[in-house]
């Protein structure tokens, strides 16, 4: 049986993962990603903050690419949690857990 404790820590390592993929994403699409200017943030009157602080948008492949590399990394915890799930609906009930 899965406890809370594994399922937490599964979600923070699966996490990891997840910040991993998104520095070694950014790393690679970072140059190619197309500026544009109407994705500036806008900052505080008179300052220049929008000149240093922008958003980039990925095409639509990279976009796709990294929406699979996140799915890969989460899906540890995404079993994990279906099973917490379906083992707390099953003690709900009275039933006993298959492993």
């Amino acid at each position: 049986m899965i406890t809370k404790e594994e399922l937490e820590r599964e979600r923070r390592r699966s996490l990891s993962r997840l910040a991993q993929v998104h520095r070694e994403w950014t790393k690679r699409h970072a140059q190619d990603a197309p500026f544009n200017a109407d994705h500036a943030r806008p900052g505080p009157k008179g300052t220049d903050y929008p000149l240093h602080h922008l958003d980039v948008s990925a095409t639509v492949d990279q976009e796709e690419e990294f929406q699979q590399l996140a799915a890969e990394a989460m899906a540890p915890f995404q079993r994990m949690a279906e099973e917490y799930a379906r083992q707390q609906r099953e003690t709900a009930n009275g039933n006993e857990i298959d492993p």
